[in-house]
């Protein structure tokens, strides 16, 4: 959807909803929705899902390995206090 088709869609769900939606700026909103590389939500959760995934079938497929990352990295930085 074109920056132009979503800017219409917009204006149009706007002013069939009423006065409650004034405060909505069209503009805003296609330019969001332009920005967007997911078309809801959902998508965005599916996609991010995929990375936690990946890093546990790793650990299953060699749990000593991933083990012994994570006890490299906490001699590397024993505690989380003032890591920014």
């Amino acid at each position: 959807m074109s920056y132009q088709d979503s800017l219409h869609s917009v204006n149009e769900l706007t002013a069939a909803k009423g006065t409650n939606w004034n405060g909505i700026f069209s503009e805003a909103v296609a330019q969001m929705k332009s920005r967007s590389r997911f078309p809801t939500e959902l998508d965005v959760a599916r996609y991010t899902a995929t990375f936690p995934r990946g890093d546990m079938a790793k650990y299953n497929a060699n749990p000593r390995t991933a083990l012994s990352r994570l006890m490299l990295a906490r001699l590397h930085c024993p505690t989380t206090n003032n890591l920014h």
